[in-house]
């Protein structure tokens, strides 16, 4: 099994087993640029980076009564269960601001890559969403429902990819949302 797919079952659990619970809110975090601070400090230093994002990412989304996991490379979800429409947007942007909080260098001193204008320490781009758990409905046998539920899941990852590629597109750094939830 993939992360990706451990990531969908894990969700899709989540809203089986919180059915009062009506919004289903994502934020899927992407560092910009990140390939620069491999290139100026090295590898070992983009671990410690990723760990050092992770950890402050965790104590933040602990919390808000959320989850987070490393989607890959440099790519997190953070993603919680509950009752209010509009948390996905809280959510994404302070994950943005933990993320800029660190103060990582993400190159150092007299790095330069052309004609490129590297900001000094990593930034992130973060694309968010809510979706309602209860239009979801539930199908009769458990495998079918857990099924549907992460065919759900996957496509509301696909969007926020697809949100944050057309966002970084435009300008790295950014935040953009879609609330299903209301």
């Amino acid at each position: 099994m993939s992360i990706r797919d451990d990531l969908k079952k894990e969700i899709a659990l989540a809203v089986c087993e919180r059915v009062d619970l009506k919004c289903l809110n994502l934020a899927y975090i992407d560092l910009d640029r990140f390939v620069y601070h491999n290139d100026a400090f090295g590898h070992a230093s983009g671990d410690e980076a990723l760990n050092k994002i992770f950890t402050a990412l965790t104590a933040f989304a602990a919390a808000h009564s959320a989850k987070v996991k490393r989607v890959g490379g440099d790519e997190f979800l953070v993603y919680s269960l509950s009752d209010s429409t509009g948390l996905h947007i809280e959510l994404g942007k302070k994950a943005q601001s933990c993320v800029h909080e660190q103060e990582i260098p993400l190159v150092s001193d007299g790095y330069r890559d052309g004609n490129v204008d590297l900001p000094k320490h990593i930034t992130c781009s973060v694309a968010a969403t809510s979706f309602p758990t209860q239009s979801i409905g539930k199908a009769p046998h458990p495998e079918s429902d857990l099924m549907i539920k992460e065919s759900i899941v996957d496509g509301l990852l696909q969007l926020l990819d697809t949100m944050l590629w057309l966002s970084k597109c435009a300008q790295r750094g950014k935040f953009a949302e879609v609330n299903l939830c209301v």
